[in-house]
């Protein structure tokens, strides 16, 4: 089965280098000063859009805390939604416009859902970051009677929920009875801060309107539910306290009181409500209602802005840039762009993990003053590229691309449209090294031998095409009492076994994209199973109830997992509910018939 361009767009996969900026960097039009002249040394081209859906491509990855790429996240913008694919890779072909900006929200069960949002010119490709909901020293997970007052911790970080405080928040009704909680911290320490927090450049709006640029101590999160998920907040009249240690980056800037913010997903901005206290080592203040909240001091804006080049004068295209707490890319010219605090001293470097280890570069910036646009620009050592391109059969295929060396992993970067990708070499490295393959045709893993003194043109590399004809998928649980039960496998299927890792992925959608009504996807990828089509709905999930899943063993199509500790396991077809979820809550095998060609070679 050939699978146009088109086709693979739909499979969620993106490439992370064809944009032109990413990381949210904002211009404000307030000065006539920060907008750069349009010129051939940095093709930088300022957008003005009306609100609603326009058309522009937006692609990006969306990781966890580890880097690892997230698979399954709904992204949506408007009333457009697609679904990251195993790789954690998404397109937009469409984004909501909000004064301006883009806003775009991320959400996967088990994870914090966050919204990210940035100026328009700046579509191309963004790194998401999101933290699960009991993740150690960032996360924490409560539930405890709504009778009584409720301290949750989280190291230093504190929120203190009052007795009798809660209400339903789409009826406004009060609500009594048992209170699930979940709460995190994000702090400007913190190595992936500007992947992870909302919005990503810290664009804020003040009591009386005026815009801010911030300087961030630290961000809570608090989600509430009653025992049926539906979502709580606090009712009116009543606060909860929130305490934010001071972060070790800022511990000589301890003023006596710093504003809160809270975000607002619509349109993608802080906005300003109250004020935290220093009390000793940390500030203390309440909060009317929860969401993201955000302990910030407020500046006018400056723009840092220049090019990152080698020795030779030759532009370094689409590298991370960090400039104090926010990122930024460069675009193909080596141009950079980014809105700061004016008044704060900043740094503009760029970081070993982004730029093949190698030691980056630096720059201290002093305070600018308001409205100052300041050039930086930034001299690294030349690093020789990867190059390649990945097909399937003759098409061009989409794919990330990760790079192992040593006992060292960079980074992964994902194929442009055409199939092409270029990534950079380690830096003073020679030796063996593989590429790893994610794709929408399957797996692969490339051995190469890196040599530090020129490119390394890998040439093709090739995918067979899947072949798949419909069939059904026969699951067979060893427990007893639990009968066998089938799944409908579509004849137009995308699927694969990879030998060499034990995973097994299946993906297919429709023409018309409708992922609700057309959509189908199963994957045995880090944990997750997962299977949707149409209506029709089979889930396996270890991740949730803290079990493992372990590939037993292959004959001819039929697989066999073997399941340890708690597990989750359930199939529903329309409103019939085949198999209820939390059966499978016991050690047991789960046997998978698959009907059709997995062809596992060249995958």
């Amino acid at each position: 089965m050939k699978k146009s361009l088109k086709n693979l767009l739909l499979l969620g996969l993106v490439s992370l280098a064809a944009g032109m900026f990413t990381a949210c960097s904002d211009s404000s039009d307030d000065s006539p000063n920060v907008t750069p002249p349009i010129d051939e040394h940095n093709g930088y081209v300022p957008v003005t859009l009306p609100d609603g859906l326009a058309a522009r491509t937006l692609t990006g990855i969306v990781k966890d805390t580890e880097g690892k790429g997230i698979s399954g996240v709904t992204v949506k913008t408007g009333s457009v939604s697609v679904k990251t694919n195993a790789a954690g890779l998404f397109v937009l072909e469409q984004v909501w416009v909000k004064g301006n900006r883009i806003v775009v929200s991320f959400e996967k069960s088990g994870y914090f859902a966050l919204t990210r949002s940035c100026d328009t010119y700046q579509t191309g490709t963004w790194e998401v970051s999101l933290i699960a909901e009991s993740e150690p020293g960032r996360s924490t997970f409560e539930y405890f009677s709504s009778t009584a007052d409720k301290d949750i911790t989280i190291g230093e970080t504190k929120v203190v929920l009052p007795a009798d405080g809660f209400k339903n928040e789409a009826t406004g009704s009060d609500y009594s009875g048992y209170v699930y909680a979940n709460v995190a911290f994000i702090s400007p320490d913190d190595k992936d801060f500007a992947d992870a927090m909302p919005g990503g450049d810290l664009q804020a709006v003040r009591v009386g309107g005026d815009e801010a640029e911030l300087l961030s101590y630290g961000m809570i999160a608090v989600s509430l539910t009653d025992n049926m998920g539906n979502k709580l907040n606090l009712k009116d009249g009543k606060s909860a306290k929130v305490s934010f240690p001071i972060p070790t980056s800022l511990a000589g800037k301890t003023p006596e009181t710093i504003p809160l913010w809270w975000f607002n997903e619509e349109t993608g901005k802080w906005e300003e409500d109250g004020e935290a206290k220093l009390v000793g080592d940390h500030y203390e203040g309440e909060v009317k209602h929860f969401s993201w909240w955000n302990l910030d001091y407020p500046y006018k804006q400056g723009t840092v802005e220049g090019h990152v080049y080698a020795p030779d004068g030759s532009p370094i295209a689409y590298i991370t840039v960090h400039v104090g707490q926010r990122t930024t890319k460069t675009n193909s010219y080596g141009y950079y762009r980014q809105d700061v605090p004016a008044g704060e001293d900043f740094m503009v470097g760029i970081h070993t993990e982004d730029y093949g280890n190698f030691g980056g570069a630096n720059e201290e910036v002093k305070a600018l003053t308001p409205y100052e646009v300041k050039t930086v620009d930034l001299n690294v050592t030349k690093l020789y590229k990867i190059k390649g391109r990945l097909l399937q059969e003759s098409t061009p295929l989409i794919g990330a691309i990760t790079l192992t060396y040593g006992d060292k992993t960079l980074p992964s970067i994902a194929s442009k449209f055409d199939g092409t990708f270029e990534m950079y070499a380690p830096a003073k490295y020679s030796g063996p090294a593989k590429l790893n393959i994610v794709t929408a045709a399957g797996r692969k893993t490339v051995d190469i031998t890196l040599n530090s003194t020129a490119d390394l043109a890998v040439g093709d590399i090739v995918f067979a095409n899947s072949a798949i004809g419909g069939g059904v998928i026969t699951v067979t649980p060893s427990l007893p009492g639990y009968a066998p039960f089938n799944i409908p496998v579509p004849a137009d299927l995308n699927a694969y076994y990879d030998p060499a890792t034990g995973k097994f992925s299946v993906q297919w959608y429709n023409e018309d994209q409708d992922y609700e009504s057309g959509g189908w996807n199963m994957f045995f990828v880090d944990q997750m199973f997962e299977c949707i089509y149409y209506n029709d709905e089979f889930m396996f999930d270890t991740d949730r109830w803290e079990g493992s899943a372990t590939l037993v063993k292959v004959e001819d199509d039929k697989l066999t997992f073997t399941i340890n500790g708690k597990c989750n396991l359930s199939f529903r077809t329309g409103d019939n509910e085949v198999w209820d979820e939390g059966a499978f809550y016991q050690s047991g095998e789960l046997t998978a018939t698959i009907v059709g060609d997995m062809n596992p070679e060249g995958r």
